[in-house]
């Protein structure tokens, strides 16, 4: 009766499908349940590469409110909008009506133009050129301020 949809599995008999030791898969069950967390451990990995390239920490993305996520677990409800484009924004390549209704894939084929290589040359050209003014103005800097520090290391010298 599950399998054809004329019924639903009790929360105690889902816990005891969740928790089993067969490892049964229970992904056609609670399809929704399986959505949410297939996003949630693709979030946890992207972001988290990404916080460790930046020197960061760890941190992990949560469904957030404990209630909800329990109905959708036991398909009493489906997954929040709100949560949904929240995700999204974090990773766009999410495909949102994948994670509502599990229609399509999980990820969106988006074909994003890519810059044509003399520009990507101009981009690091532009970066560097900056850098050198930076430099520039740093050694500038110390040179102008250098009479200044021998004065005062003679001054010291002399005191002692």
């Amino acid at each position: 009766m599950v399998e054809k949809g004329s019924s639903k599995f009790s929360r105690e008999n889902l816990d005891k499908l969740y928790d089993n030791p067969y490892h049964w898969n229970v992904d056609d069950l609670v399809p929704a349940y399986t959505r949410v967390n297939k996003a949630l451990f693709y979030l946890n990995i992207t972001r988290n590469e990404k916080r460790a390239a930046e020197g960061l920490l760890p941190s992990g993305f949560t469904f957030g409110n404990p209630d909800e996520e329990e109905l959708i677990k036991y398909g009493e409800s489906t997954i929040p909008e709100y949560l949904v484009y929240s995700w999204c924004e974090h990773a766009p390549e999410l495909n949102p009506e994948w994670l509502l209704t599990g229609e399509g894939e999980m990820f969106v084929q988006e074909v994003q133009e890519e810059p044509a290589p003399i520009e990507l040359l101009q981009e690091k050209v532009d970066k560097l050129e900056a850098a050198i003014e930076d430099y520039k103005r740093t050694v500038e800097q110390l040179v102008e301020s250098l009479p200044q520090k021998i004065v005062e290391a003679l001054q010291a010298m002399s005191k002692t």
